[in-house]
């Protein structure tokens, strides 16, 4: 898939020989049902209930979607253990001038976020907070192999739209992951694609 917007137009357009009916229908209806449940049963999360039922009908169905266990294979259920990364001095110097771009990305990013939230429930972050949190965090993934992360107006709208409104939405989001990691991960992969892809959508 082409980075560019009229790339990717054209390489779905080349594609469209390929298209899944079954995918199509499933992430229609994973739409449908979050809009029928936040005008109904707005105190519901509406999010995760239909992305449940429809990655269940594709499930009991046996439909030919894809899944995240399909596509991305087993979940880990547990948390590699941890390990201080090899570093000296040439591969500091290597890595320093990517590493102040990615953190002013980072950054960036972590705080357009906060923006974005602040006007959806009429706050204002600490931005200071938001960096040095964000800092802490992508310091203590690399002892357990993981890659920098920011935050993301597309988690932070779905957060907000489920009802998270203060900092701790982002504990209880991090302590789900965890608990869906080691206990729960051979379910979480029989989530279909689809129905996720339509949460995003109506998220953005």
């Amino acid at each position: 898939m082409p980075a560019e917007f009229f790339g990717k137009i054209e390489a779905l357009w080349n594609a469209r020989s390929s298209l899944n009916i079954s995918t199509l229908v499933i992430g229609l209806l994973t739409m449908l049902l979050i809009i029928i449940m936040k005008r109904t049963t707005p105190r519901l999360p509406g999010l995760i209930v239909a992305v449940a039922i429809t990655s269940a009908i594709v499930a009991v169905l046996g439909l030919p979607v894809d899944t995240i266990q399909s596509r991305f294979g087993d979940l880990p259920r547990s948390l590699p253990v941890p390990s201080v990364p090899q570093l000296d001095a040439t591969r500091m110097v290597d890595l320093l001038p990517s590493a102040f771009i990615i953190a002013f990305l980072a950054g960036v990013e972590s705080l357009l976020s906060a923006m974005v939230a602040d006007r959806m429930i009429e706050s204002r972050h600490r931005s200071n907070a938001e960096l040095i949190a964000q800092g802490a965090a992508n310091l203590g993934s690399t002892l357990f192999g993981g890659l920098p992360a920011t935050g993301a107006i597309a988690r932070t709208a779905t957060n907000v739209r489920a009802g998270g409104k203060t900092p701790v939405a982002g504990l209880v989001h991090a302590v789900t992951i965890l608990v869906i990691m080691l206990i729960a991960a051979p379910l979480a992969g029989y989530m279909a694609m689809p129905a996720l892809a339509a949460l995003l959508i109506l998220t953005a």
